[in-house]
C-alpha cells in the first residue's frame, strides 16, 4: 500500500530535498526502510548502528505518536502518513 512519509526540514537535504516521499509498504518499520534504500544517506541520520531509530526522533502515525519499541511493527493503511519529527529538549 501506498504511504507517505513527512520530513523535517533537517532531514530534506538528505532526500534531494523533499518534504515528504511516497513508498509502498505495510508496516511503518517497512516504509522507513524504503526510504532509506531510495535514499541511503538518511540512513545514519535515522537509525544508530544497532538498526534502531535514535532516540531524538519521533515517529507520528496520523495524529497518534508510535512507541518507540513497537513502531517498526504498526500497521499501515493504504494513505496513511508518518511524520518523522525531531525531539527538543532543553531546560
Amino acid at each position: 500500500m501506498k504511504v507517505t512519509i513527512h520530513l523535517p526540514s533537517a532531514l530534506r537535504r538528505f532526500a534531494n530535498n523533499l518534504d515528504a516521499v511516497e513508498v509502498e509498504a505495510d508496516l511503518a518499520g517497512a516504509a522507513l526502510e524504503e526510504m532509506v534504500k531510495r535514499f541511503p544517506d538518511l540512513r545514519i541520520r535515522l537509525f544508530n548502528d544497532r538498526g534502531a531509530l535514535h532516540p531524538y526522533f519521533a515517529l507520528f502515525l496520523g495524529e497518534g505518536l508510535l512507541p518507540l519499541d513497537t513502531w517498526e511493527q504498526s500497521p499501515l493503511a493504504e494513505g496513511d502518513t508518518l511524520r518523522i519529527l525531531p525531539i527538543v529538549g532543553g531546560g
